[in-house]
């Protein structure tokens, strides 16, 4: 993780601005929003990895948090007492009481907005509930009244929904898990890994399930929920909010098979070098709107030939086969240098005209790219680009190439001569 992400991560945390929202998982309006500004405080340093957790963990492969709270105080927070739900501070842990409105889900959301990450907390189950009580983590919110949530239910079942401003979604059927302990004030330590539109869901450290969903693929906020299944209510507790951000390495590398990969060229004797130490993104520029060439596997060592201004990325030697001006970018995060004194700064490239695909018709095909996209005269990267499609663009697909490889879509003539 570069600093000046930690740092900003890190400030966000301090100023937070909390907000509450209520949703019905019906069709129902939301019942109540609120609003508050919370004061600033000191976050303490992360506490250690608790014993028990495995290499499979991602608190441990991971390392230390960029973003932490225990909870010692109210400063980070703003507590809420609505119809719906109250929130509080008490002895170190952060408390929420659904107040029995069944079926209503409520969530309180945090700053910063952030799009890949691990996020996870210690929940406490409560003492007395309902089996379809449930509760757990809100987050890649776009706003404050839509998301998805990742929770538990009073019997101990796990589930992922979505909530798109006006119903339901499931995304993840409810199911049980050997890794989650049940019964009242059991611990479990929930936590959803985001990486483009891959979901994995973990609780102690264990994973639970993977899950593939494109509704919400930009970044967004973070928060809790509860959500009373009855008219009683339920008090659950919450413990070391901790956040990693996955800024640009592909996770979790044991998990799930990591997209195409080829290595580094081989640099020359006594160059500057860098070396990965995970699946890293290859890319045209120093940021994460620049296009993907391919993806590094661990150990890939490339010849680096400068630096980005900010020091955030490396640039190395790649053929113009793949890289016209023979130049790719990897994320300094995720890469060990050699050699590196002196290394010159080289400029951004500029980013290539923006391509806008018009909003698809209801129930007409489409795609959503999760990365920065070129949107190509054909079939393969040989042909010109008309410019790149941001992340989380839909458009309508009217055909697919020969190969399965390539989707055409329609996008506006002021970009291709006809309009795909």
């Amino acid at each position: 993780m570069n600093k000046n992400l930690k740092f900003i991560l890190v400030l966000f945390l301090l100023l937070t601005l909390l907000l509450a929202a209520c949703q019905s998982e019906t069709t129902e309006a939301p019942e109540e929003t609120e609003a508050a500004e919370a004061a600033m405080a000191t976050v303490p340093a992360a506490t250690a990895t608790p014993e028990g957790e495995s290499a499979e963990d991602p608190a441990v492969v991971l390392g230390e948090p960029d973003g932490y709270d225990p909870f010692d105080n109210a400063n980070n927070w703003t507590l809420f007492d609505n119809d719906c739900f109250s929130s509080n501070i008490v002895d170190g842990k952060f408390v929420m009481t659904a107040k029995g409105l069944a079926g209503i889900v409520c969530w309180e959301v945090s700053w910063p907005e952030i799009q890949n990450f691990y996020y996870e907390i210690e929940v406490y189950m409560p003492e007395t509930c309902q089996p379809d009580d449930r509760f757990g983590l809100f987050f890649r919110a776009p706003d404050t009244t839509r998301g998805y949530l990742y929770g538990l239910t009073c019997d101990g079942r796990y589930t992922m929904t979505d909530w798109d401003g006006s119903t339901t979604n499931v995304i993840v059927e409810p199911a049980t898990s050997e890794y989650i302990n049940t019964g009242p004030d059991a611990i479990n330590r929930i936590g959803v890994a985001a990486y483009g539109s891959t979901y994995l869901l973990y609780a102690n450290g264990k994973l639970l399930t993977e899950a593939q969903d494109s509704t919400f693929i930009q970044q967004g906020l973070l928060g809790l929920f509860v959500r009373a299944s009855t008219t009683e209510p339920f008090t659950v507790v919450y413990d070391n909010l901790k956040v990693w951000l996955l800024t640009d390495q592909y996770y979790p590398p044991d998990t799930t098979a990591p997209p195409p990969t080829q290595p580094l060229p081989p640099p020359p004797e006594g160059s500057a070098t860098v070396t990965t130490v995970t699946y890293v993104n290859v890319r045209s520029g120093p940021g994460l709107d620049y296009e993907i060439y391919f993806v590094a596997p661990p150990g890939a060592v490339g010849q680096a030939i400068g630096i980005s201004s900010d020091g955030a990325w490396y640039a190395v030697a790649l053929p113009t086969t793949v890289s016209a001006n023979g130049t790719g970018w990897l994320s300094a995060s995720y890469v060990i240098p050699a050699n590196t004194q002196g290394l010159p700064v080289i400029e951004a490239p500029s980013m290539p005209p923006t391509v806008e695909p018009p909003p698809p018709d209801a129930n007409t095909p489409t795609v959503t790219n999760f990365e920065p996209l070129n949107v190509r005269s054909g079939p393969s990267t040989a042909y010109p680009s008309y410019g790149v499609a941001p992340i989380g663009s839909s458009a309508p697909v009217i055909g697919i190439s020969q190969d399965g490889q390539w989707y055409v879509v329609t996008i506006s003539t002021q970009y291709s001569p006809d309009g795909t």
